[in-house]
């Protein structure tokens, strides 16, 4: 079994990687980002999901913040889309061959059996150029 530290310098190239809802609770969301494209064959496809508003928690920080911060401005959905594209993920070498908006269904609480929240579905290829 592989190291889950490791995966993406394992050498092995991967043809689909997922990161859903998952990067708004690392404490290093560029870093991942960067091991993704590095672990993608270069024909590959990612799906990438944030949950609308961005708002980063990490629960294995002291003060539940990101050690990486990423640029992503989420005063509305409409902004919180381009910034993503345009701050994040074209400058890691990302094309975004389409994006939606999506129902995500997570688990609930004490007050509720489960939320529902709106999403951003991603799916991103190589850059030619990367």
């Amino acid at each position: 079994m592989e190291d889950i530290n490791g995966w993406s310098q394992s050498g092995h190239k991967y043809d689909v990687i997922c990161a859903l809802n998952l990067l708004d609770r690392c404490s290093h969301p560029d870093t991942l980002l960067k091991d993704i494209h590095q672990a993608l064959k270069p024909d590959g496809l990612v799906l990438i999901a944030l949950v609308w508003p961005f708002q980063p928690y990490v629960e294995t920080t002291v003060d539940h913040q990101p050690e990486e911060l990423l640029p992503i401005d989420a005063t509305s959905i409409a902004h919180q889309a381009a910034t993503f594209i345009n701050d994040v993920l074209r400058p890691l070498g990302f094309d975004v061959i389409s994006w939606s908006k999506v129902p995500y269904l997570c688990q609930g609480d004490l007050q509720r059996t489960f939320y529902h929240l709106p999403d951003l579905l991603f799916a991103l290829k190589l850059n030619s150029s990367s």
